[in-house]
């Protein structure tokens, strides 16, 4: 991190209609997203983490307006990337690029190898002949740990972390400045998640990336990232930086995560009235009055059944949101 602002999140929410079913029925939204903010300095992983159904993934689409926003501002260095047509918005989408969950959804199996990393690179003119495509494509299979005489093969003919690595090469291919990386390792065996955790940290510091990485494993996220946001039912509910975060969670749902992680004995140490939360994640249609968290929290008082708490500094660079700190 060098402390220049690369992205910048102001209250972005994304809010779907859901059309009443049976009598008397009042139409209801699907709060996915809903008012968040946070940055994300050059160089600098911040973590995005929560259960299914906290928004996570829907974030990382609308940053990169796969999906459009309901309310909110994106800033890629200073400039609002909703303000742009999509002809203008080009230009930019190209130092903001994805890695997806699944490594084998997002290869097209009609193409070869070859054709799937030199596809953005025809796309944005990155290489004027097809010699110097040929070249760039091997360059980039080295950088990613494949062999470039493997480019005329189909994708279907590699293993999921050898996909995974063609996808980081697509995406390294536009010679993007940040990634937002969609639970990149967890469709994968154990055994090859930590090659590819490993591949992503070593091309960051040789490249000066900055990741969005999001997923459900705390102890993977701890791993990546500098900073760390924990999302529940669309919110933001705590942001500080990793080793704080693990060592002093102030939010209940956070301690809850922490001590989910397996030989998390050095949590419970730290944080020791984790208390295991109660219940399923509310549905982010009816979202329950008051803090969201109160249904499952066992610290919840009457004020968190009736007042939505809003992010506060509980100590220095570390928000939370909760009645009790």
């Amino acid at each position: 991190m060098n402390g220049v602002t690369l992205l910048e999140v102001h209250g972005l929410s994304k809010h779907y209609p859901v059309r009443p079913t049976g009598w008397f029925k009042s139409a209801q939204v699907l709060k996915a997203v809903d008012n968040i903010s946070f940055h994300l300095e050059e160089g600098e992983t911040l973590g995005l983490v929560g259960e299914s159904g906290s928004g996570k993934s829907t974030t990382g689409r609308l940053i990169l307006r796969l999906i459009e926003p309901t309310a909110g501002q994106v800033l890629y260095r200073g400039q609002s990337l909703f303000d742009l047509s999509q002809t203008d918005f080009k230009p930019y989408r190209k130092n903001l690029q994805m890695i997806f969950q699944d490594p084998a959804g997002s290869l097209n199996p009609a193409y070869t190898v070859y054709d799937l990393i030199a596809e953005p690179l025809r796309v944005y003119d990155l290489a004027s002949t097809e010699r110097q495509r040929r070249e760039r494509v091997a360059e980039l299979m080295i950088q990613v740990g494949l062999d470039p005489q493997m480019s005329a093969r189909s994708a279907h003919e590699f293993s999921g972390g050898q996909k995974q690595r063609i996808g980081i090469a697509r995406a390294l291919a536009v010679q993007a400045k940040l990634i937002i990386a969609d639970e990149p390792v967890s469709a994968l065996d154990v055994s090859i998640q930590s090659q590819i955790l490993n591949l992503m940290q070593e091309l960051k510091q040789r490249l000066g990336l900055a990741y969005l990485f999001i997923a459900h494993d705390l102890a993977v996220v701890k791993y990546m990232s500098q900073r760390v946001a924990v999302m529940y039912l669309g919110r933001v509910v705590e942001l500080t930086t990793s080793h704080r975060l693990y060592q002093h969670p102030a939010h209940p749902y956070t301690k809850m995560l922490l001590a989910a992680i397996p030989h998390a004995s050095a949590h419970r140490r730290t944080a020791p009235d984790v208390t295991q939360a109660q219940g399923e994640i509310p549905s982010p249609i009816d979202r329950p009055k008051g803090c969201a968290f109160h249904t499952r929290c066992p610290y919840a008082i009457q004020r968190c059944r009736e007042e939505d708490p809003a992010l506060k500094e509980v100590a220095v660079k570390h928000v939370a949101a909760c009645h009790l700190l």
